[in-house]
C-alpha cells in the first residue's frame, strides 16, 4: 500500500493508470457491502484484507519491472514445488489427497498429490505458473546457466502437476501453449495489413463459439478423456449458485457473506456436499457483489485481457509476450475456481496483469519528461530509427526501463520530474 501510495502520490491524478480507479472501485464496493452484508462479522474483515491483496497485486504490475515480476513467480513456485515435493516423499498421508480418495493407492487408481496444499487444485497451477516463469526467464535473457537453472525445475513442475491430476490446470497449460505461439504470428498478422480490431474480434468469436462448442459436447469429451461430465460436481454447484444469486442479483449478499452462513448452505451443502465456493469468479462475484460488482469486476478483467495483447500489438517484446501467456492461464483458472473470494496469487496476478502495461509508462514520465502524452508513448517508435537494430525501441522490452529495487520503487514518486 505505502509503495503504491507513494507512486500515485509523485503524478498528478490525470496520469495515473486508468484501471486503478477500477481496482479501487471493487475493493471499495467490496467495503461499502458491508452496509447490506448477511454475515455482519465475516464481510468488513474479508473486504480489509481484500484492500492489501489488491494493492499489492497493483504494486507487482505498476511497479515493479518484468525481471523482478518473473524471478518472483519463479522463486515462489520453486519454493512451493520443492517443498510439495519433499512432503509427498517424506509425509505422504499429508502431500496425498488420502483424506478425500482413502487411505491406500486401489488398483489402477493412483492418490493425486496435493504437496503443502489442501488439494490438487491448488498444487497444479503453481506446477504451471512456475512453468511460465520459467520460459519467461529464458526468454527475457537467454544463457546456458539460466536454462540449466530452468530445465530440473521444469521437470520437477510436470512431475508434479501429471501426478496432481489437475485438470484445468493441464488445459490452461495447453492453452499457453497456443498463446505462445499465436502472439509472435501477430506481427506477421500485421505486416499483412490486418485491422487489429478485425484481429480482436476474430479472436474474441473464435473464444466464445469454442466455449459453446465445447459445453455442448462436454458429456462426449469427458468420456474420451476419461472425466466425470460434470466437471468433478462443478456444473451442479453453479446451478445451485445461479438460484442463490437470482435472490439478491443488484448488490449480492455481501462479500464474502454467503458462504459464512450455515442456514444459507445447508440445504445445498447436504445433496452436492461442503464446496465453499461458486468455482467460477464471475458467479462468485456476482454473489458476492451482485451486477453492480460484476460490472467493475468485467472492467478489471478487460484491462487485464487487453493490455498484454494490445502492447504485443503495438509494440512486440519479451514483456508483453510473457504477461499474454499468464493472462490466459489465470483466465483458464478462473473459470473453474473462485480465486477473486480467496486472497489468492492468482487475484493478485490477475490485478497486476491489468496494471503491468503501465509500469513503465508511468515511471518514464514521473522522472523524465511529464508533458508526454499516452499517444506519443504508445506510437513512439514509428518514426524511422538509425540506431542499431538490437538497440531499437521496436524490438526492446517496453518495461526495460523500470526500477529494478525497491528502494527506487517506494522513492521513486519523490524523484522531482
Amino acid at each position: 500500500i505505502i509503495g503504491v501510495g507513494r507512486r500515485l502520490c509523485g503524478l498528478s491524478i490525470r496520469r495515473w493508470p486508468w484501471p486503478i480507479f477500477a481496482i479501487g472501485a471493487f475493493v471499495a464496493f467490496s467495503l461499502l457491502s458491508a452496509l447490506w452484508s448477511v454475515s455482519a462479522s465475516i464481510t468488513p474483515t474479508a473486504a480489509m484484507i481484500g484492500i492489501g491483496i489488491a494493492a499489492f497485486g497493483c504494486w507487482f504490475g505498476w511497479c515493479l519491472c518484468v525481471d523482478d515480476q518473473i524471478w518472483s513467480v519463479v522463486i515462489a513456485t520453486a519454493a512451493a514445488s520443492i517443498t510439495s515435493a519433499l512432503a509427498i516423499r517424506f509425509r505422504p498421508t499429508f502431500g496425498k489427497m488420502y483424506a478425500e480418495f482413502g487411505s491406500v493407492d486401489q488398483p489402477g487408481f493412483k492418490l493425486p498429490w496435493q504437496g503443502i496444499f489442501g488439494n490438487r487444485n491448488s498444487l497444479a497451477p503453481v506446477c504451471v505458473l512456475g512453468i511460465i516463469g520459467l520460459v519467461g526467464l529464458v526468454a527475457r535473457r537467454p544463457s546456458l546457466h539460466r536454462v540449466l537453472l530452468s530445465i530440473p525445475l521444469a521437470i520437477l513442475h510436470i512431475v508434479l502437476l501429471d501426478h496432481s491430476g489437475g485438470l484445468t490446470s493441464t488445459l490452461a497449460l495447453g492453452l499457453v501453449g497456443i498463446t505462445a505461439i499465436a502472439v509472435p504470428a501477430l506481427r506477421l498478422v500485421k505486416r499483412l495489413g490486418v485491422p487489429g480490431l478485425v484481429v480482436a474480434l476474430a479472436v474474441a468469436i473464435a473464444s466464445v463459439a469454442t466455449w459453446f462448442v465445447v459445453f455442448a459436447n462436454l458429456d462426449r469429451l469427458s468420456l474420451r478423456i476419461g472425466r466425470n461430465p460434470t466437471l468433478d460436481g462443478r456444473r451442479p454447484i453453479w446451478a445451485d449458485v445461479r438460484s442463490f444469486i437470482r435472490v439478491h442479483p443488484l448488490r449480492g449478499y455481501g462479500y464474502w457473506g454467503f458462504w459464512d452462513r450455515q442456514d444459507l448452505t445447508a440445504e445445498t451443502y447436504a445433496r452436492l456436499g461442503p464446496y465453499g465456493s461458486a468455482h467460477n469468479s464471475v458467479l462468485e462475484v456476482l454473489l458476492m457483489l451482485g451486477l453492480v460488482g460484476l460490472v467493475i469486476y468485467l472492467i478489471i478483467c478487460g484491462a487485464a485481457l487487453l493490455g498484454p495483447f494490445v502492447s504485443s500489438w503495438r509494440r512486440p517484446s519479451v514483456a508483453a509476450w510473457w504477461w499474454s501467456l499468464l493472462i490466459v492461464f489465470l483466465v483458464a483458472q478462473n473459470l473453474t475456481e473462485s480465486f477473486v473470494l480467496w486472497h489468492s496469487y492468482i487475484w493478485v496476478l490477475f490485478v497486476a496483469a491489468a496494471l503491468a502495461p503501465f509500469g513503465d509508462m508511468s515511471l518514464h514520465q514521473s522522472v523524465a519528461d511529464p508533458n508526454v502524452s499516452l499517444n506519443s508513448f504508445l506510437h513512439e517508435n514509428d518514426s524511422v530509427d538509425q540506431t542499431e537494430p538490437a538497440q531499437r525501441p521496436d524490438v526492446d522490452d517496453v518495461w526495460d526501463s523500470s526500477a529494478s529495487s525497491i528502494a527506487e520503487l517506494l522513492l521513486a514518486g519523490d524523484v522531482d520530474a
